[in-house]
C-alpha cells in the first residue's frame, strides 16, 4: 500500500487527485487554506490547516510515512515543505502554470495588452496601501524563516523535487529552456473517458453564443478579441470573470466588455452549470499565447465547440498535431464575419474520433505505470 499525500492550497483543484484513485493506494488531502473544502472532502480523507505560522512543519510532521508527496502548485510554502522533507520521500510537483510564466509574463502577453500594462503602471499606488497588502504575509514569512528556520530558497526547493507532473511533455522541454526543472517528467491524464459516439452529437451547434477566455487573468489578452467583437455585435458573448486577482487590468477589461453589452460569469460556476453554458455554446475564444485553460478545452473538444487558439500558443500546436481540428485566432474575425462559428458535422466526429483515440493510448493503468517508474528512478 503505497502512502500518497496530496497537497493543496486551492481548493478548486482537489478533484486533481483522483488519478491517484487507486486501489493500492493509500491518499490523504491536506489543504492549507482559511475556507473550508466542501463537497471536495468527500474524495480522499482530508485534513485542513489554516494558513498560519508554523503549518507547514505540522504537515511534515504527518507526512512522516509517505511513500510520495504532491505539491499542487509550488508556492513559498510548497517550497519550504519541499526543502523540510526527508530525502527518502519522493515529491512531484503539480505544475499549474503561474509558477513559472509568472516570472516571464510580458514573453506571452499580445501588444495591447502590453500597452494597456505600460499605462496602468504610471498609477501610482500609495505607500500605505502597498504597506497594507504585503505587511501580513511579510510578517508571516518573516517568523517562518528566523524563529522556525523554514527554508524559502526555489532552487534548492526545485532540486529536491523528483518529478515535474505536467500536461504535456513539449512544454516541459520549452520550460527547461526558460528555468531549472526537476530532471523526470510524468505525463497528467487529461484524456480520462471515453466519449459516446451518437450521430446526434455531430449535428452542427448553429448557436451565436461565444465564450471568451476563462479569467481575470491578463494572460487571456482579452482586449485584442473585444476590439473584434465590437465590430460583430450579432452574437452573444460571454466573458468567464469569476476567477483571478482584481487589477487595473481586469477593470479595464470589465468595463469594455460592459460596453459592448458583453455577459460577464463574475460568481464562480460549478462544473454542472459551467457545463450547461457549454452545451449552448457555439465557439470558445483563448486569445492566451502561454499554456492555460486547458480543462475548458477539454470540456469544449468533448462538446464538440470550435476552440480558437493563438497559433503562439504551444497547445495550439500540440492539439494540433495529435489530430485534433483547431482554429487560429487570425480566423475568428473571417469566421465572426461570414457567420462560420460552429464546427461542421464531420469536424466534430473527427474531433471525438481523435479524442477517444487519444484516451486509449494513454489510459488509467499507463498512468499508473508511468507515475511508479518515475518515483522508482
Amino acid at each position: 500500500m503505497k502512502k500518497v499525500y496530496h497537497i493543496h492550497s486551492d481548493k478548486k483543484f482537489i478533484y486533481d487527485s483522483l488519478s491517484f484513485d487507486f486501489t493500492d493506494y493509500d491518499n490523504t488531502i491536506i489543504y492549507i487554506g482559511n475556507s473550508d473544502i466542501g463537497e471536495n472532502s468527500s474524495i480522499f480523507p482530508s485534513i485542513i490547516f489554516r494558513d498560519r505560522v508554523n503549518t507547514i512543519s505540522k504537515i511534515a510532521d504527518i507526512c512522516y510515512d509517505a511513500q510520495v508527496v504532491i505539491l499542487y502548485d509550488l508556492n513559498d510554502s510548497k517550497i519550504a515543505l519541499a526543502n523540510q522533507l526527508p530525502n527518502n520521500i519522493k515529491i512531484i510537483w503539480r505544475f499549474f502554470g503561474y509558477e513559472i510564466y509568472g516570472k516571464f509574463v510580458n514573453q506571452f502577453l499580445s501588444k495591447k495588452s502590453k500597452d494597456v500594462i505600460s499605462k496602468l503602471q504610471t498609477e501610482k499606488i500609495s505607500l500605505f496601501k502597498k504597506i497594507k497588502i504585503s505587511f501580513k504575509y511579510r510578517v508571516k514569512k518573516c517568523i517562518e524563516q528566523y524563529f522556525y528556520k523554514y527554508d524559502f530558497d526555489r532552487t534548492r526547493g526545485i532540486s529536491r523535487i523528483d518529478v515535474f507532473y505536467g500536461l504535456f511533455r513539449e512544454e516541459y522541454l520549452m520550460l527547461c529552456k526558460m528555468t531549472d526543472m526537476p530532471k523526470s517528467f510524468l505525463e497528467v491524464p487529461i484524456f480520462k473517458s471515453i466519449l459516446e459516439i451518437e450521430e446526434k452529437f455531430f449535428d452542427s451547434k448553429n448557436k451565436n453564443l461565444i465564450i471568451i477566455g476563462n479569467s481575470k487573468n491578463i494572460f487571456n489578452n482579452h482586449l485584442d478579441i473585444l476590439a473584434m467583437t465590437s465590430r460583430y455585435r450579432k452574437y452573444d458573448y460571454v466573458l468567464p470573470f469569476s476567477y483571478g486577482i482584481e487589477s487595473n487590468y481586469s477593470k479595464l477589461v470589465k468595463y469594455e466588455a460592459k460596453n459592448q453589452g458583453i455577459t460577464l460569469i463574475e460568481d464562480f460556476l460549478p462544473y454542472a452549470e459551467y457545463e450547461a453554458l457549454l452545451d449552448v455554446c457555439s465557439a470558445f475564444v483563448l486569445n492566451a499565447t502561454r499554456q492555460m485553460a486547458i480543462g475548458n478545452i477539454l470540456i469544449a473538444l468533448a462538446k464538440g465547440i470550435k476552440i480558437y487558439l493563438n497559433s503562439h500558443n504551444l497547445v495550439y500546436e500540440i492539439l494540433r498535431e495529435r489530430g485534433f481540428v483547431i482554429f487560429n485566432i487570425s480566423e475568428l474575425e473571417k469566421d465572426l464575419s461570414s457567420g462560420h462559428i460552429s464546427l461542421t458535422k464531420e469536424q466534430r466526429k473527427e474531433n471525438f474520433i481523435v479524442y477517444n483515440r487519444i484516451s486509449q493510448e494513454y489510459t488509467s493503468d499507463d498512468f499508473k505505470k508511468c507515475f511508479e517508474v518515475s518515483i522508482i528512478n
